[in-house]
């Protein structure tokens, strides 16, 4: 079993399934503030179980309408999987993006 196999294994335990994978995208529908037809979408580059729980490592970036880069202070940090996950809605409300 790989990694990237024991990972999921883990996360599916811990009852996310299915379990976000490194390199997947996520949006954030949360960005209300960007232009028209603009999204924030992450990318997720780690997956790790830490002491509060299961974490995602991202690279954020903007993209328009059309799927373009849009150049912004955009970058690298870290989300709980359960907030991935809409436990806390209010807060985080991620989709996935459709491979």
């Amino acid at each position: 079993m790989t990694d990237d196999e024991k990972i999921a294994a883990a996360l599916i335990a811990a009852g996310f399934n299915p379990p976000p994978y490194v390199g997947e995208d996520w949006v954030d529908r949360g960005a209300t503030w960007l232009p028209e037809g603009h999204q924030s979408i992450v990318q997720i580059t780690r997956l790790g179980n830490t002491v509060t729980g299961w974490q995602a490592r991202v690279v954020r970036r903007q993209v328009d309408a059309d799927g373009d880069a849009v150049q912004s202070s955009c970058g690298e940090g870290v989300i709980s999987v359960a907030n991935l996950f809409g436990e806390s809605p209010e807060i985080f409300n991620y989709a996935r993006v459709p491979r």
